[in-house]
């Protein structure tokens, strides 16, 4: 499965990882 994220300017904390971008698709099980 997948887990669309919107992350805003300032960053988002997934999994320890600070992750910069306007949209990000994590892979989740």
């Amino acid at each position: 499965a997948g887990v669309i994220i919107d992350v805003l300017e300032e960053g988002y904390m997934y999994n320890g990882r600070l992750i910069r971008a306007a949209r990000v698709v994590v892979a989740a099980e």
